[in-house]
């Protein structure tokens, strides 16, 4: 019982007013000093009791506490003391006790739990630990404060530990730890020196990226130490990644089998089944690469690969952030991206201000990494995550070298550890040859019987209790943080890494899929040259991979991915035979949409360092007339430099951007910008170019030569232009004309989108009766 005094002196009279006292825990006290046994006093406070996550799992992790110290505090009887709990339910407005209540007895069972008394009687017992506050404001904290103290007094407490745990929206994490630093942090007394401490645990989304995150710690730390700051992956609870580093250190102690030594290939993958309809207000500007790859996957990216000292069951801190460092820039050829099928219509009814505008948000998404550490250099990370998939299913495979490890019966060994879902549920399995005799196992894990898998047999471990995560990680919260939470040092690095790849993502071709698709393999990636392809192409039923003839040249129909490397690979090809032939190479790109992910492939792709850019000229098929200070969104040419010339060594001088300011203003006809940029044109080779590459419009206009351009008025080879949509911003272009693309040695139109099926037809036809 919390109210009873649990061996401390009811009476101690005049020692307590003197230093001749002992706080023992189980242990003596020198001659002359009054042993008193230690009292903690454990205040959790939950900030946001009443929303979804603490319904569902916070409320059960925190009478999970209580079953778990009250166990603890019966088995040790008075040896090391009482230790005193108080549950603080925090809500923007005052919660009526009978409604706490209910709230609480809704969210919390007893489950599989070994009781002495009735789940029932446990539960109203905890409700006796169950406070209910208003948390809205700074006198709140204040007021929070003095009930916090009031309950360490009476309960006669020698040490106070305060967690609180802010399951509140992102934006409000800075004020509300302003409000804890300032008002709740235990007092710099004598009791600091008896275990008192305060620690905040804050929920994800911990910033949006690296800026958005940098910015959200400098102002915590204003008000809170760094060791009290604990940033939850509720992934780090799980049985199976709580495993990996304890596996790693019983039975892999050297880096010979746990290295590129042995492994060829580690693959991160968690795919679900459920779609997010219900929640896109917020997953529609998060996407899945925040929301799972950032910290859940690369958190078990860190368990794998980071450094565990001999005679340690874990990596330390520092070691876990020498991996986040370590990872190598990533490049838009490893990112692969896609989007469920009825993703939009989930928009839709969420958000029905967003109907007429197709998102982009990323559903699922493979990213190919690198490391720079010594022991895992060359070696693929594959990371992948997905909603609306075939199966539930989180796990890591390992791929070994089998000659490397001596497996023979097995052509393709891997270790497992599946995390959840799947087959075979939370488990790991080993190849058979692989184990030992004096295989050893963590505590709570029992080998089980063998599995075939893929032609080989593995030997299976399973977890001889199923965890809660957040259950598991409250209680390390209150025991022993220790390297069971990300520090800010490692959300900065981790954000670090991966705020290149959220710059991208609104570029990249997303691969569009059903759970129907998915299950065919449709959504599998492979490794290839350091980039990361789909296994298999688009479900293109009017595909034709072979060619059509079409104006001299062919028309090859396909997949994005597969178009765009296509391309770049005739651009390359072309770049080589010009230098080789002229000593230059010109090529022409335009604005727009569709060029985008041919922009970043030839700013990422392997087979485009090939190119001898020091001698290629860049030139612009066309481009919008807006200022570049107040519309740089639609600044073609800004598009062209954030997508590919700040990642290719392109001289200055060898890069032409059209003329759209001179003197009198933006495509002032009187300035002649056209009649200076084809001055620049007749400067080389004739004013031929060496490739054009050509996007296509929704009404089926190239470069800016739109249906309703009377071409025959067009003498030069540089025009203005005008869109038909005259109220448009942006509707004056100036474009290369139909002299300068027919004068290129070779021309490419990239027609991208299922929404262009028609464009694609008629020009299906023109080639058809062109060959007539």
């Amino acid at each position: 019982d919390d109210d009873d005094d649990d061996g401390m002196e009811t009476n101690p009279g005049p020692a307590l007013l003197s230093d001749q006292v002992c706080y023992a825990a189980g242990g003596g006290c020198p001659d002359g000093h009054v042993m008193m046994h230690s009292s903690v006093c454990t205040q959790v406070v939950l900030v946001g009791a009443n929303g979804d996550l603490a319904k569902r799992y916070l409320w059960q992790a925190m009478f999970d506490l209580y079953m778990h110290q009250a166990a603890a505090a019966s088995r040790e009887h008075d040896t090391t003391g009482t230790v005193k709990l108080l549950f603080v339910s925090g809500t923007r407005k005052a919660m009526p006790v009978n409604d706490l209540q209910s709230l609480v007895l809704s969210s919390v069972m007893c489950g599989d739990a070994e009781l002495t008394e009735s789940c029932e009687i446990v539960q109203r017992k905890f409700l006796e630990h169950v406070v209910g506050v208003k948390l809205s404001g700074d006198a709140d904290y204040q007021e929070l404060a003095i009930r916090l103290q009031q309950h360490t007094s009476s309960s006669r407490c020698t040490s106070e530990r305060r967690l609180f745990y802010l399951a509140i929206p992102a934006f409000a994490f800075a004020s509300t730890g302003m409000f804890i630093g300032k008002s709740c942090r235990p007092s710099d007394s004598e009791l600091q020196g008896h275990g008192s401490w305060l620690r905040v645990v804050f929920e994800k989304p911990f910033g949006h990226d690296y800026i958005s995150s940098k910015e959200l710690t400098t102002s915590l730390g204003e008000h809170l130490r760094d060791k009290e700051i604990l940033l939850i992956d509720h992934y780090l609870g799980k049985s199976g990644v709580m495993v990996i580093e304890q596996l790693r250190a019983l039975n892999f102690p050297s880096d010979q089998l746990w290295s590129r030594a042995s492994v060829t290939q580690v693959d991160i993958n968690v795919k679900e089944m459920l779609d997010v309809a219900g929640r896109t207000g917020f997953y529609d500007s998060y996407g899945v690469v925040r929301d799972m790859l950032q910290n859940h996957l690369t958190s078990m990216l860190v368990l794998i690969t980071c450094r565990i000292n001999s005679g340690e069951t874990g990596c330390s801190p520092a070691s876990q952030l020498d991996v986040l460092r370590s990872i190598e820039g990533i490049r838009p050829a490893q990112v692969a991206l896609g989007q469920y099928d009825s993703y939009r219509d989930h928009v839709c009814a969420d958000t029905r201000a967003l109907c007429a505008t197709r998102s982009r948000t990323s559903t699922f998404a493979s990213v190919l990494l690198y490391l720079a550490s010594q022991g895992w250099r060359g070696i693929p990370f594959v990371l992948t995550s997905g909603k609306a998939l075939d199966e539930r299913h989180a796990y890591v495979a390992l791929h070994l070298d089998s000659s490397v490890v001596n497996i023979s019966s097995c052509m393709k060994p891997r270790i497992f550890i599946n995390i959840q879902g799947g087959k075979h549920g939370t488990s790991v399995l080993v190849p058979t040859e692989m184990i030992q005799a004096q295989a050893s196992l963590p505590k709570q894990w029992r080998w089980s019987d063998d599995v075939s898998l893929d032609g080989c047999v593995y030997r299976a471990a399973m977890p001889t209790f199923s965890r809660r995560p957040y259950s598991e990680l409250l209680r390390l919260a209150v025991s022993d943080p220790g390297g069971h939470f990300v520090d800010t040092d490692s959300l900065l690095a981790s954000w670090r890494a991966w705020s290149p790849v959220i710059g991208w993502l609104p570029y990249l071709p997303l691969r569009h899929y059903s759970r129907t698709s998915a299950q065919g393999g449709y959504m599998e990636t492979t490794v290839s040259a350091r980039s990361l392809q789909f296994v298999t192409t688009d479900d293109i039923r009017e595909s034709d991979t072979s060619g059509t003839p079409f104006l001299g040249g062919s028309m090859f129909v396909d997949c994005q991915d597969q178009l765009v490397a296509r391309i770049v690979k005739e651009i390359v090809r072309t770049a080589v035979e010009a230098v080789r032939d002229r000593g230059s190479y010109h090529l022409a790109l335009p604005g727009g949409s569709s060029p985008r992910s041919l922009l970043l492939a030839l700013a990422s792709s392997v087979e485009a360092d090939t190119i001898p850019w020091s001698v290629v000229h860049i030139w612009q098929v066309d481009e919008r007339c807006v200022s570049v200070v107040s519309d740089a969104d639609h600044s073609n040419f800004l598009q062209l430099s954030r997508l590919l010339l700040r990642y290719r060594p392109v001289l200055p001088e060898n890069i032409h951007v059209m003329p759209i300011l001179l003197s009198r203003g933006i495509c002032v006809s009187g300035d002649d910008g056209p009649g200076a940029y084809s001055a620049q044109l007749a400067m080389f080779n004739k004013a031929q170019l060496d490739t054009v590459v050509l996007g296509v419009g929704m009404d089926g206009h190239v470069a800016s030569l739109f249906p309703h351009t009377d071409l025959s008025t067009l003498k030069g080879d540089v025009a203005l232009t005008d869109h038909p949509a005259a109220n448009l911003k942006h509707s004056r272009r100036m474009t290369l004309t139909h002299h300068a693309i027919q004068r290129a040695r070779s021309v490419s139109i990239l027609v991208l989108g299922s929404s262009k099926r028609s464009v694609l037809r008629q020009l299906r036809d023109s080639a058809a009766a062109a060959a007539a």
